[in-house]
């Protein structure tokens, strides 16, 4: 992606994923609909790429409300990623709660489960 701010402003097209299925070279992927020049991808962390790569996350503001939190709430996540584990780990250290919404109610020591989907979790949580 060369550095280039990735935009996920709707509306997107569906039918613009459809040429992900037959495209068999970089250049026949699909563009950003808003600049033309821009690949058009899901707003997910691929593997080998890093958090503090993509603006979109707020990987900055994490670092700096992080030691103002009283609690984390971790959603849909394996704690398979580095940060996840740095998270934890600083959590403990200054005693935060963390609270993880996973179907599987898998989490690692020191984080405490929530078995459910976030979809349907997170609204109930917000509105109680």
């Amino acid at each position: 992606m060369g550095g280039r701010r990735v935009s996920r402003r709707p509306p997107f097209e569906l039918s613009a994923f459809e040429a992900l299925r037959g495209a068999g070279s970089p250049e026949q992927l699909p563009r950003c609909p808003h600049c033309g020049d821009g690949l058009l991808r899901p707003h997910v962390l691929w593997f080998d790429e890093h958090y503090q790569s993509h603006p979109d996350y707020g990987f900055e503001r994490v670092l700096a409300y992080l030691p103002t939190a009283d609690l984390v709430l971790f959603a849909g996540t394996s704690f398979s990623v580095g940060i996840t584990d740095w998270i934890v780990e600083d959590s403990r250290a200054a005693n935060r709660a963390c609270w993880s919404i996973d179907p599987s109610a898998d989490a690692p020591p020191g984080v405490r489960p929530v078995p459910g989907r976030a979809e349907e979790v997170l609204p109930a949580l917000a509105q109680a």
